[in-house]
C-alpha cells in the first residue's frame, strides 16, 4: 500500500467513526416511494389500455416523478450509510492517535533544532502515553522521548457536513475528537523548549505549529488551572446507541495544563471538561499524560532552579490532582 492509498484509507476509517449512520426509516420511505411509483405506473398502463389515456398519462407522469424521487432518496441513503459504516473500533482510533503523537514527538525535536542526545530526561521513568490501552507501560531506557500532553481542540466545533460530528463518544464511553492540541516539552541542559500544534485527526496532519523556548530561571509556574467558560454546548455522536447524549454546560469548567513564564507568556492545553453547576457531569477524555508530565517538569525545574516551583492556578470544581 503506497503512502497516498494508506492516507486515503486512514481518512475513510476515521470519517466513518465521526459520521452519523442515517436513519433506516429514510431507506424504508425511499423503497415505499419507489414501490408506490411502480404500482402507479402499472395502473397507468392499464388505464391507457382501457382507453382512459388522459388519466393514465397523469398517473404515468406522477409515477415516473415519484420513482425518480425514490431512487434519489435511496441513493442518498446508500451514500451516507457507506460513509458511516462499518464503524471502526475505539482501540483503532486510539492506536492512530498514538502513532500521530509519536510522529509529532519526532517532528518536534527536529523542528526545535535538537537531537535526542540533547534531551535531559533523567527524571522521566516512563512514558504516560506509550500505550493508551495499558497504564504505566515502561519505556525503553535507551530511547529518549520528550514529554507530551494532548487534549481536544476547543477553538471551534465546526467540522464537515451536517451528518458528520466533530466528536464521538465511543463504545467505551470515552469522547474522541476530530482535532487534538498537542504540547511537546523538550528539556535540555540549559532551557525548556516547547513545540505546540494541532493534529487533524482525519488525516494525521499538523497545523498551527508554534515553538517557544524558555530559560529555566524564567519559568514561574507549572500548574493545572481550572477556568470557567460562559457556556459550552455540543452534541457528540454516541456509538452506545444513546441518541439523547449531549453536553450543555451553562458554565463549563475547563481544566488546563499551563506553563507560565515571568513575562506573562503562557502555554496551555485543555485536559479536562466539567459542568460547574453539576460537578458529577463531565466529559470523559482520553488520557492526556498530565499526571506524569507535570511531575517530571516540576522535578526538572526544581533540579535546575534549586528550589520550589510555583503552582499558580484556581482549583475550583475539578479535583486538584498535582496542582
Amino acid at each position: 500500500m503506497n503512502a497516498n492509498t494508506e492516507a486515503d484509507h486512514r481518512q475513510q476509517r476515521v470519517e466513518k467513526y465521526f459520521c452519523r449512520t442515517p436513519d433506516p426509516g429514510q431507506q424504508t420511505r425511499a423503497i415505499l416511494l419507489m414501490s408506490a411509483s411502480a404500482l402507479g405506473g402499472l395502473l397507468a398502463i392499464i388505464m391507457i389500455a382501457q382507453g382512459s389515456g388522459g388519466l393514465g398519462f397523469l398517473f404515468l407522469v406522477a409515477g415516473g416523478f415519484g420513482g425518480y424521487k425514490g431512487i434519489k432518496k435511496k441513493a442518498d441513503y446508500d451514500r451516507r450509510y457507506a460513509a458511516a459504516e462499518p464503524k471502526p473500533r475505539d482501540e483503532e482510533m486510539d492506536d492512530l492517535l498514538k502513532k500521530d503523537q509519536d510522529k509529532v514527538r519526532a517532528h518536534a525535536i527536529q523542528h526545535l533544532g535538537l537531537t535526542r542526545d540533547q534531551l535531559d530526561l533523567s527524571l522521566q521513568q516512563r512514558d504516560p502515553l506509550a500505550n493508551l490501552a495499558l497504564e504505566n507501560s515502561l519505556i525503553d531506557q535507551q530511547q529518549k522521548d520528550p514529554w507530551l500532553i494532548s487534549g481536544p481542540e476547543m477553538r471551534g466545533f465546526s467540522f464537515g457536513p451536517k451528518f458528520r460530528a466533530f466528536s464521538t463518544v465511543g463504545r467505551d464511553g470515552v469522547c474522541r475528537f476530530a482535532a487534538y492540541d498537542v504540547m511537546v516539552i523538550c528539556p535540555t541542559g540549559y532551557h525548556l523548549a516547547l513545540y505546540e500544534c494541532t493534529i487533524d485527526f482525519l488525516t494525521g496532519r499538523r497545523r498551527d505549529e508554534r515553538t517557544r523556548e524558555y530559560h529555566y530561571a524564567d519559568v514561574v509556574s507549572v500548574s493545572t488551572s481550572t477556568i470557567s467558560d460562559e457556556q459550552l454546548s455540543f452534541q457528540p455522536l454516541d456509538l452506545r446507541g444513546d441518541e439523547t447524549v449531549g453536553f450543555d454546560f451553562r458554565r463549563a469548567l475547563l481544566r488546563d495544563f499551563e506553563i507560565v513564564v515571568s513575562s506573562g507568556d503562557r502555554s496551555k492545553i485543555v485536559v479536562g471538561i466539567q459542568d460547574e453547576d453539576r460537578p458529577d457531569r463531565q466529559v470523559e477524555l482520553q488520557p492526556s499524560g498530565i499526571e506524569e508530565v507535570i511531575r517530571s517538569v516540576r522535578g526538572k525545574l526544581k533540579e535546575k532552579k534549586g528550589g520550589a516551583v510555583g503552582a499558580a492556578g484556581q482549583t475550583k470544581g475539578l479535583p486538584p490532582g498535582d496542582v
